[in-house]
């Protein structure tokens, strides 16, 4: 799950101007730090809810880092 999380993560990132290696996505690291804007959560949204197969409240998501993606997508799949 982490490395799926972890692949959308890197497909955003490379719209984006400059790019992260993928060793480098600690579960710590956040999307600010990411470079992330408003519509990088929504196609990590979109993303997220494709490659699982779950809906994603937007307006509930609160997701800074990439372990709060890992946690809630964890809970969301055992829930459903």
């Amino acid at each position: 799950m982490k490395e799926q999380i972890h692949a959308i993560i890197h497909e955003i990132l490379g719209n984006l101007p400059y790019r992260k290696n993928p060793e480098e996505f600690k579960d710590s690291v956040t999307f600010e730090q990411l470079g992330f804007d408003s519509l990088d959560m929504i196609d990590l949204i979109l993303g997220i809810e494709e490659e699982f197969k779950i809906e994603v409240q937007e307006d509930n998501v609160k997701w800074k880092t990439i372990g709060d993606v890992i946690k809630y997508v964890e809970e969301k799949k055992c829930t459903n």
